[in-house]
Formats: C-alpha cells, structure tokens, sequence
C-alpha cells in the first residue's frame, strides 16, 4: 500500500495527538509529569528491560513481551491514579450536589452556591472547585469556567451538574428538584455498583487467574 509522500505528516500528528491525550489523562490525576517525559521513561524502560533480559538467555518473544510490560508501567500508574481520583470525585458528588441545593433553597445564587462547595467539601472536589472559582475571579465567565470543570474532570454526572447550571442561567428555570433528583440517582448507582462488584469478586478473580495462566505455564515449560 502507497502511503504518499507526506506520510510522515500524519504519522507526526497521530503521534502528537496520543501525547495531548496522555497529558490530559495525567492532568485529570493531577500529577505534575509531563507527556513527553512518561513516553521517555517508558521507552527507557523497554530498552533496559530488554537488555537486562538479555544476560539470562530468554528467548526473543519473552523479552520482549516483558519489556513492553514492563515499559507500560508508568502509563497504568497515572491510568491508575487517574480512574482513582475521578472515583472518589464520583463518591463525593452527591454530598456537594444536596450542599448546593441547600444553600440554592435558602435564597442564594449560583455563584455562592458554587464557593459554598469549594468551601465546605474535600479533596478532590474542594480542589476543582476552588480553581472554578479562581477562574471566575480572575474574570472569566461561567459557562466556560463550569465547561472547564468538566473537561479536568470527566464524570457523566457532573456535566448533567454543570448542565442543569447552565440551563438555570439561560432559562432562569428552578432546577433544584432536578439537582436532588440527580444526587439520589448518583446515590443509588454507586450503592448498587459496590453490590454489583461485591457479588461479582470471586468470577473477577477467576478471570483474572485465566488470563494470566498460559503466561505462567509457558514460563514453566521453558524453565
């Protein structure tokens, strides 16, 4: 197959495109690597592996399957770190939605709704929302600002969150039914997701012994 002679443009900006991804993936576990420095380390690691594989004689395939395992590590830490931090986000969002809507009820506007969250909340949620707010102090409209929060933090419901926002600003609609309503939801999933996973556990288990049985056995064999 031809692939042109500006081949490389395209090979160039895929790969470019995997790193803007992989630097918004360590900035949503707010880590302080950069993209370009975790691909280095990996690469590095492959290298090293594979030449440390090298001294006891394994055949080519093992070392490099090791390798590449090996040299994915930084990439499942921050995945890792990442899938945790959102998670704990998640736990946390329906008492900072119920602390909105109070103070919502009580008279309050969507702004003092918000600082009365990156007050009173937690990390993680204390943290995004502190920087919401710095956004908005520094003059930076709403809308965008909330957009902003739901780009560093990819959760479903808290883009229905900043939706609902949203329309309350554009309709002057009152959205604080909708809000509770959305925080028993957020409520009731998460309770029926740890059922799921607790129910669950021993077939997990058994999966993951499979998978990682022909790798155990053909190391056995070639011993």
């Amino acid at each position: 197959e031809h692939r042109g002679s500006f081949a490389f443009l395209g090979d160039l900006f895929t790969w470019v495109g995997l790193l803007r991804r992989l630097q918004e993936t360590i900035e949503q576990a707010n880590l302080r690597y950069r993209a370009a420095d975790v691909v280095g380390l990996s690469l590095m690691l492959v290298v090293f592996t594979f030449l440390l594989f090298t001294l006891f004689d394994l055949m080519f395939f093992l070392r490099l399957l090791l390798s590449l395992v090996v040299g994915t590590l930084p990439v499942v830490y921050i995945t890792r770190v990442r899938a945790r931090r959102l998670r704990k986000f998640e736990e946390m969002l329906p008492d900072a939605i119920d602390l909105f809507t109070r103070t919502m009820r009580s008279g309050h506007n969507i702004h003092s709704g918000l600082e009365t969250i990156a007050a009173e909340t937690s990390d993680p949620v204390k943290m995004e929302f502190k920087k919401l707010m710095e956004e908005l102090a520094l003059g930076s409209q709403v809308e965008p600002a909330l957009h902003g929060l739901g780009k560093r933090v990819p959760l479903l419901d808290l883009k229905f969150f900043i939706t609902s926002l949203i329309l309350q600003r554009q309709t002057g609609a009152n959205m604080v039914s909708v809000l509770e309503n959305l925080s028993a939801l957020v409520r009731e999933r998460l309770n029926m997701a740890a059922k799921l996973k607790a129910h669950t556990a021993q077939q997990r288990f058994s999966a993951g012994l499979l998978c990682c049985l022909p790798l155990v056995v053909g190391i056995g064999f070639w011993i």
